[in-house]
């Protein structure tokens, strides 16, 4: 009979995750109620004081959780249609006490960024209740992931602080297997399951999803997949995530989301392309002038670019073009024609590329001087090809 109460324990532990220990919270819980209201609207000192009584990181994280639960009112107004969104950042947030899903989740980050806490935001998908079909056309939630004791954990303060007191815990440090029943990750990695679902799976009922997981073996080590991606920068990151967004799930929206984050990406790499013409750091210029272009031509197999775009896409061809130029000088005094006409039809290829796209554009300052660019390049290279 003991082994058989050890073993409902135990099972029941697993289930829910970190529910054994929620009676070590009710000191924090009795802190977090006597928040001092004078303080709520600044950030650092409202942290400052939840953490006061933590003795470890899962109190920090209790301390944030129920904090946000019971004082951020979902806004329900904010969802409407052509409502307007005036609950944007965090300092709009703990000034109206409002929030819809993302800016619940983005709170609870901070919170966490200034107590040294890894917290991310997850997006995805979501269903209510947990056998109904969910819309997988596009994602419509976000919660939390955080990591201590090198170890991820789960939590929806949104979902918190719209169930009653009794079921505060429900989406507090939830067990994965229990979590992805009603949420799904749009990168899987976050379900934080060594097998994860797939999104078909999700719009199955509990009982499907249960067995799903505990019947799945051997899939792919998903710490390892989460440790190489924050390892990434933040850019990186909303690009990484929206490529295995769309390979997991390859709806129009997500399709959509991706160029867009290929687009957001161009505008990192050209900031750093900036940073490097001012340094005069030429080798490092080329490859990221590069990468611009590729991560132009990956944008536009997802979403149009806008002409704007195009233009700045055909001026980095040609900005590359003149670049490659830079190596001519020293392959010229080697003598190593090979080398040279190498570099001179790289350059020509460049310098026709951007031409292309520039005549696409409507007409304007910019690209009509841009084409007369391109013409006296072009006619340039092609002579200095005929003579090597």
């Amino acid at each position: 009979m003991t082994r058989l109460l050890t073993l409902i324990v135990f099972l029941l532990i697993g289930q829910y995750g970190f529910a054994q220990t929620q009676m070590n919270f009710r000191s924090i819980d009795k802190h977090v109620s006597k928040t001092p209201k004078a303080i709520e609207k600044d950030l650092p000192k409202l942290v400052k004081y939840l953490t006061a009584k933590s003795s470890n990181d899962f109190e920090k994280v209790r301390s944030f959780y129920i904090w946000l639960v019971t004082n951020i009112e979902y806004d329900n107004a904010a969802l409407k249609k052509d409502a307007k969104r005036i609950n944007q950042s965090n300092q709009e947030v703990l000034n109206r006490k409002k929030a819809v899903c993302q800016g619940y989740s983005n709170l609870l980050q901070e919170m966490c960024f200034l107590s040294n806490i890894p917290c991310e935001v997850i997006v995805g998908y979501s269903k209510t209740p947990r056998d109904a079909a969910p819309d997988l056309s596009i994602a419509d939630h976000t919660w939390n992931a955080i990591l201590t004791n090198e170890k991820w954990y789960l939590l929806d303060p949104t979902w918190g602080a719209g169930n009653k007191k009794g079921q505060l815990e429900d989406y507090f440090l939830t067990a994965p297997e229990i979590f992805v029943i009603d949420h799904l990750p749009n990168d899987p990695m976050w379900q934080l399951l060594d097998c994860p679902i797939s999104a078909q799976d999700f719009t199955k009922d509990e009982n499907f999803i249960t067995n799903r997981i505990q019947n799945q073996t051997g899939c792919f080590n998903f710490k390892d997949s989460i440790r190489q991606f924050i390892a990434l920068t933040k850019p990186e990151r909303k690009l990484k995530n929206a490529i295995n967004g769309y390979r997991f799930n390859p709806v129009d929206e997500n399709k959509k989301y991706l160029g867009s984050m290929y687009m957001e990406m161009v505008g990192y790499l050209s900031d750093r392309a900036y940073e490097l013409e001012l340094k005069d750091s030429i080798k490092a210029l080329e490859t990221v002038q590069l990468e611009i272009i590729e991560t132009c031509e990956k944008a536009s197999k997802y979403v149009g670019l806008y002409n704007h775009q195009k233009t700045n896409l055909a001026y980095t061809h040609l900005n590359y073009a003149v670049a490659l130029s830079r190596k001519l000088p020293e392959l010229e005094t080697k003598k190593d024609i090979a080398a040279i006409v190498d570099c001179y039809k790289k350059m020509l290829h460049h310098f026709e590329k951007g031409r292309a796209i520039l005549t696409k554009v409507p007409p304007n300052f910019l690209s009509e001087n841009g084409l007369e660019q391109f013409d006296e390049y072009i006619e340039y290279v092609q002579l200095q090809l005929k003579q090597h």
